[in-house]
């Protein structure tokens, strides 16, 4: 496997997992992280062999550019709605705007929410 994969999420429990399977099988990893992230579970990421993307606002610049070049992006953000939708949201329109070929979101599992 040759490929350039991004995961979003990368320093929760199932990202981690993520992020060490592809490693296992050949992909190149780089990891979008924000700027109020675990720095041990970076540097865990970075010892593993991903290339650690920091972000400082989550906005659709910052994170398109740490999706240039990929072939997909993944996302592991878990949260309330702020993450499921919001976060996830810029991702995606980030990842469009980075002509990113495909995106995989294995935690969507959205409930129904009311306001």
């Amino acid at each position: 496997m040759e490929k350039l994969i991004l995961v979003a999420g990368a320093t929760g429990n199932l990202g981690e997992r993520i992020v060490k399977a592809l490693l296992k099988r050949g992909a190149e990893v780089r990891v979008l992280v924000g700027s109020n992230s675990d720095i041990n579970k970076i540097n865990i990421l970075e010892k593993l062999g991903a290339k650690v993307f920091r972000v400082k606002i989550w906005n659709i610049e910052e994170v398109s550019t740490s999706c240039q070049g990929v072939s997909c992006v993944v996302s592991a953000l878990a949260g309330l709605r702020d993450v499921v939708i919001d976060a996830q949201k810029v991702l995606l329109d980030a990842a469009i705007v980075a002509c990113v070929p495909r995106c995989t979101f294995p935690t969507c599992n959205i409930h129904m929410m009311t306001q």
